[in-house]
């Protein structure tokens, strides 16, 4: 099993605003994939937002 792991943040400076990853066989092919919001306790930025297309509104009610 292979695990990918990548995170999308509010800025070039962080602040985590989704966490996600896909598993796969030895063939890769995807056996699993899960991804979550974060509320990153800070603003997103319109370039972060322009590049992942998550914003502030979107995370306001998720975790930190």
């Amino acid at each position: 099993m292979i695990r990918i792991i990548d995170t999308e943040t509010c800025s070039l400076k962080g602040g985590v605003v989704q966490i996600g990853y896909v598993e796969t066989d030895e063939n890769l092919v995807i056996k699993d994939q899960r991804e979550t919001l974060v509320n990153p306790l800070q603003p997103i930025t319109s370039g972060a937002a322009g590049i992942h297309f998550i914003n502030n509104d979107m995370v306001k009610d998720a975790f930190s």
